[in-house]
């Protein structure tokens, strides 16, 4: 659920008008964290004022780089504030076998608090978010996610949509098990 910006940075003591994209979840090389580093780098030569917020624990390397803050392990009622601090939530999944079947519980949790959200383009994701090629980069573009991101900062929002409801899915759900014939 949306709540107020400033109130989930002062909670998580973060700088009111800083830029901030962030990025929830496990850090892994198969789930293709490291694209994400590599566009932030490129993002900051044009915005220097960008931060990279990230929940976890990720890698020393990571955390070595300019601009990036942790922090750490926030528990799950924490979740929406994390967001709600957000100007951009960065949704990470690659090419394997997780990541082409993997619905991103944190693509909906962002879009549900009304945060724009730049995500790789897996099957998955696709069909989440639509038609909405604005929030889309590649995989393992690196360049494309950070001109993805660089574009949702600078154009006024609009909410980012799932392709379906909950209710619809369920809805078409309910009618293909009726339909089905009975043995």
């Amino acid at each position: 659920m949306p709540l107020d910006k400033t109130a989930c940075r002062q909670t998580l003591g973060l700088p009111a008008h800083a830029t901030c994209i962030g990025y929830v979840g496990s850090w892994s090389a198969s789930r293709g964290t490291s694209l994400l580093i590599d566009a932030f780098r490129r993002a900051r030569t044009v915005r220097p004022d960008l931060q990279l917020l990230l929940s976890g624990r990720p890698p020393r390397e990571v955390l070595d780089e300019p601009g990036v803050t942790a922090t750490g392990y926030l528990p799950d009622t924490q979740l929406p504030v994390l967001l709600n601090a957000l100007d951009l939530a960065c949704v990470i999944t690659a090419d394997t076998r997780f990541g082409r079947y993997s619905y991103p519980a944190k693509l909906c949790e962002a879009m549900a608090c009304n945060i724009p959200v730049v995500a790789t383009a897996t099957d998955a994701v696709r069909w989440m978010l639509g038609v909405q090629a604005e929030h889309l980069a590649p995989l393992g573009d690196p360049k494309a996610f950070a001109e993805r991101m660089l574009a949702l900062l600078a154009t006024p929002y609009t909410k980012c949509q799932p392709s379906a409801s909950w209710e619809k899915v369920a809805l078409k759900l309910d009618d293909l098990l009726s339909s089905t014939p009975r043995y």
